[in-house]
């Protein structure tokens, strides 16, 4: 291998050729400036610089071009060769940079840091946790998870955001047309800017690429779906036929009669029901099982169709820790066991468009409409919005009790009419009249 200095021109490089396995030649006019050419054609630019501590590194340019298309013509590699320096007189190393670069993690091995620090947290959701990884591995991923995350810029965020309006739901709309993935939409753009924000804050990354992109989505379609009389009956009867464990059936009528998430009622314990007291009553505590994060405490009153159901539970699950008992690790049913079972049965019972949050919101929908609107936030557990609420609630659980017995027995006697079989409608009457 030789090394010599020649003042290059566009002609000489173009004809340079080489016997050697390899030859340098430095360009005396760009100093530092160095062509390597081997014995196969190929060339290449580099310059050699010397770092503040003193250490000679060399750094590659890119590949030569007569046309400077395919790479750098001879006054492209001197014009990055001055630029270069420039940075090398202000301390930086150009060697380091691009070694940092090619060990720098993907956004996935990032993805995979963030969620391992998510799980750590005590406030965080094991249910989100879960679907934070779905969105990663169907949505995110696929598209930006290969690069390196140092390189993704604003672009690669907003190319993310137009495939993901290009993606159509698996269900379509009753006349055929595609449904949008609006909310989803709107998810993966939020995970994705909460993970690049996060390795901002590690110093994993200079800059947010997110900076200044909007939801894609600004404002999200609300759900307002309440289920009507024919709707309810179809739930309610169809139930018991429903292809689902019997606990499974009781948790979904508990969560329709009490307006609570279906992920309190599939954790109940048995020591948080008061059956045998002059109020039966049912109490939330701050935590409950499957959920990290503390929740409002919140005392329930319990109706005779609710205690019905409840004794029918133990009938099935016995007096252990649990209401709806199971021998996963949980102990207790979970919000995505009755999912499960739910999703599957709906399209049998002609209820394919009600999820299962729709119950809490039929419950509070129709207890506005039976004259019971301002005691809707309290059924619901929902924490107090006023000003007074917020800094004099002396978190007495009992203060608002009968109002709350008053609202869930009106509601409990509206299901119970509204849901009685016709064939069992007509015994009552023959039983009246007799």
């Amino acid at each position: 291998m030789h090394k010599r200095q020649i003042e290059m021109t566009d002609l000489w490089v173009r004809k340079i050729r080489t016997d050697e396995a390899r030859e340098e030649w430095r360009d005396s006019r760009q100093p530092n400036l160095e062509l390597r050419v081997t014995a196969r054609g190929a060339k290449t630019w580099r310059l050699h610089y010397t770092r503040s501590d003193g250490r000679r590194k060399a750094t590659k340019l890119g590949r030569y071009s007569s046309d400077g298309i395919a790479g750098l013509t001879l006054g492209e590699a001197r014009k990055k060769a001055r630029e270069i320096r420039v940075d090398v007189d202000h301390g930086r190393d150009p060697a380091g940079v691009r070694r940092a670069l090619r060990e720098a993690p993907t956004f996935a091995e990032v993805a995979e840091e963030w969620l391992a620090n998510r799980s750590l947290d005590p406030n965080h959701n094991p249910h989100s946790l879960c679907d934070d990884r779905g969105m990663l591995k169907r949505h995110i991923n696929p598209a930006i998870g290969h690069l390196k995350v140092q390189e993704i810029c604003k672009a690669d965020v907003l190319r993310l955001n137009r495939l993901m309006r290009s993606k159509t739901h698996a269900r379509h709309y009753k006349d055929g047309k595609p449904r949008t993935l609006s909310v989803r939409i709107n998810r993966v753009y939020e995970r994705t800017r909460a993970i690049l924000r996060w390795a901002l804050a590690e110093d994993i990354i200079a800059a947010d690429p997110c900076s200044g992109i909007k939801k894609p989505f600004p404002m999200e379609p609300s759900r307002n779906v309440v289920l009507n009389e024919l709707q309810l009956k179809a739930f309610w009867l169809g139930l018991d036929s429903a292809p689902m464990e019997p606990g499974t059936r009781i948790a979904l009528k508990l969560s329709l009669l009490t307006a609570q998430r279906i992920g309190a009622v599939a954790s109940i314990r048995n020591a948080d029901l008061h059956l045998a007291d002059e109020r039966p009553h049912w109490i939330i505590p701050h935590l409950r099982k499957g959920r990290s994060r503390k929740i409002r405490r919140h005392l329930v009153p319990l109706t005779p169709l609710t205690i019905e159901l409840i004794a029918a539970a133990r009938a099935i699950g016995g007096n252990g820790e649990f209401l709806f008992p199971t021998t996963s690790k949980n102990g207790a049913l979970t919000t995505s066991g009755v999912e499960v079972a739910w999703n599957r049965s709906r399209p049998k019972l002609g209820l394919i468009g009600i999820n299962i949050h729709d119950l809490r919101r039929t419950a509070s929908e129709r207890l506005r409409r039976l004259g019971h609107r301002y005691v809707v936030g309290l059924v619901l557990g929902h924490a107090p919005r006023g000003v007074t609420d917020i800094h004099y609630d002396t978190d007495d659980l009992w203060s608002d009790e009968p109002d709350k017995r008053a609202a869930l027995e009106a509601w409990s006697h509206y299901v119970k009419t509204a849901t009685i079989d016709d064939t069992q409608l007509s015994l009552d009457l023959l039983r009246s009249v007799a």
